[in-house]
């Protein structure tokens, strides 16, 4: 298996990145330079120093270590990110450097065993004599089965990688591979999850935020605040957002769907986004999610529907990150108990005015972010009316 990742370096150590190992050597090959692009991107955010490519490897100068493998770590993409020490790819190294990280994170009587990647046939040798090694020098059990510590080993062209923590990553391919999408987005629990599922499968996120009149204050809040917990997550400086305040008279006329779906296929033409990306999961209606879906492919572009077919427990399992699961609040004001969700021709004389009033804010990923981008929409929305 080849290994191609990020290497970010602090203090001696260094953060390996390994993308997604399953995805084709095109792509391999294309996330690279994304993720290179992204890191750069997120210099004052990671205190990077310098990014290069040594060995199939980005190597990133970085003086934190910690919060810069965490946030790496989240990254559509990426299998694993580890904080790893560098030495050559020599057996003798090797072994001194496994020897060392054993008796810094190996307690008595705890059980390990090692793992030796990117070079199988090297690899079953290193491994036994790595292994009586660390049972000369440790004192602690191997197992097979259920190892309290694994230690895990990459083998590169000139180096090798030895790991001292490591933390799994969402795997998939990197943003901004495969596009653009734009997110039909209400800070809902399925919104959410699937624009972090279209994030996954490579394409960079836009959203699209309708609020309707009936809507309580706290509706508004909560889709600036879940946007700005979706950037947070994800090697992005800032989301775009287009918000749109619709009157009651429009909705109860066309249809909430069929006013979002056509809107939202004029944004995505106009921002040359690929899918629209849809969160509803529910079967029920699948006769209306149909008509939805067929609107936008007049204008040439796709719906993506990631959460279809998927019980509302299992969206929320699809958050991994359990800080942000945790921070989520997800009381929910549904649009379809207020307001019809019938599929109407909408004239393109009403689209043209909507469209005009849309405002676009961005929304960054700062302490205060989400604040500004709320303010600056309520501002703007007020110049307007």
């Amino acid at each position: 298996m080849v290994f191609v990742g990020l290497v970010v370096m602090s203090n001696g150590y260094r953060i390996l990145v390994q993308l997604d190992p399953t995805i084709s050597e095109e792509l391999r090959n294309k996330s690279l330079e994304v993720l290179l692009k992204d890191l750069s991107k997120l210099k004052e955010d990671l205190e990077v120093k310098k990014v290069e490519l040594v060995d199939g490897f980005l190597e990133v100068l970085s003086d934190n270590l910690v919060e810069a493998c965490m946030c790496i770590s989240k990254f559509p993409g990426v299998f694993r990110a580890s904080v790893c020490r560098r030495v050559r790819n020599e057996t003798k190294e090797i072994v001194k450097a496994v020897t060392e990280m054993g008796k810094k994170v190996l307690r008595k009587n705890m059980t390990f065993n090692i793992v030796i990647s990117g070079n199988e046939r090297r690899g079953a040798d290193l491994y036994y004599i790595t292994m009586d090694k660390v049972l000369d020098e440790v004192d602690a059990k191997p197992d097979d089965y259920r190892p309290d510590k694994l230690l895990f080993v990459f083998l590169g062209k000139r180096y090798a990688y030895v790991e001292f923590e490591g933390f799994i990553g969402p795997s998939g391919i990197p943003i901004g591979v495969m596009g653009r999408s734009l997110v039909l987005f209400d800070g809902s629990m399925k919104s959410y999850v699937a624009a972090l599922k279209s994030s996954r499968s490579g394409f960079t996120p836009y959203l699209l935020f309708l609020v309707p009149s009936k809507s309580p204050p706290n509706y508004l809040r909560r889709g600036f605040f879940k946007a700005w917990t979706l950037v947070k997550g994800l090697p992005m400086r800032r989301i775009t957002m287009y918000t749109l305040s619709v009157k009651d008279e429009a909705l109860n006329e066309y249809g909430f769907h069929s006013l979002l779906i056509k809107l939202a296929s004029k944004i995505a033409k106009r921002i040359k986004a690929k899918v629209i990306v849809l969160g509803a999961n529910y079967t029920r209606n699948f006769e209306n999610i149909l008509k939805i879906c067929s609107i936008p492919t007049k204008e040439g572009i796709l719906t993506f529907l990631p959460n279809l077919g998927i019980s509302s427990h299992e969206i929320l399992n699809s958050i991994t990150d359990w800080e942000d699961r945790y921070k989520l609040d997800w009381v929910e004001w549904n649009v379809s108990d207020h307001y019809p969700s019938f599929i109407r021709e909408v004239e393109e004389e009403v689209i043209k005015v909507l469209m005009r009033e849309v405002i676009k804010v961005e929304v960054d990923r700062g302490p205060v972010g989400w604040h500004k981008a709320l303010d600056r929409y309520l501002s703007l929305r007020n110049k307007c009316s």
